[in-house]
């Protein structure tokens, strides 16, 4: 159980990083396809999504779980 929840760990971070790689890939392409001024449109966007995700800290994973754990 205990290397299943290591393995699931690491998969885990694998996907948040793939996630940021992707973005910072990404952003050349973009930009030139977008222009300045709507890529600071998404820009700002982004990092309003990103803010709010670390608002989250794990809250939408957690939550479910007790609420599951509190119906038995």
């Amino acid at each position: 159980m205990e290397k299943r929840i290591y393995i699931n760990t690491i998969a885990n971070l694998c996907g948040v990083f793939w996630q940021g790689a992707i973005i910072l890939l990404m952003a050349p392409f973009y930009l030139k396809l977008l222009g300045k001024e709507q890529w600071g449109m998404v820009a700002a966007c982004l990092s309003l999504q990103g803010i709010l995700l670390l608002l989250d800290a794990g809250m939408s994973q957690v939550m479910p779980r007790d609420f599951a754990q509190k119906k038995q």
